[in-house]
């Protein structure tokens, strides 16, 4: 189950990092995931410097291993994250999407 406190202590870091635009510098495929993210697998994990210089990684969404790149354009959206349960509290976070 969800810890809901932990959702909402971790929203702060999340609303910091939204709407936010970088360069992918580094990324990976992940094969083998951890069991709330286990049917998303394979996924793409990035490491994203934003435009102020901060490093921040987080999944990528909308792309497939074939096009992506180091340098390509990013933005930071929010997008559910993880499977939960029926009772379960569902958690959102924040992923990078493609700048087109």
């Amino acid at each position: 189950m969800s810890n809901p406190v932990a959702i909402w202590r971790n929203k702060e870091h999340v609303k910091k990092i939204l709407n936010r635009y970088g360069v992918i510098v580094s990324w990976t495929s992940i094969k083998i995931a951890p069991p709330a993210f286990q049917e998303e697998a394979p996924y793409l994990v990035v490491l994203v410097k934003l435009d102020d210089d901060e490093m921040v990684y987080g999944q990528l969404s909308g792309l497939s291993i074939e096009n992506i790149f180091i340098g390509q354009r990013v933005k930071s959206v929010l997008r559910r994250s993880g499977k939960v349960g029926d009772e379960d509290v569902i958690n959102y976070s924040f992923k990078f999407v493609p700048v087109r």
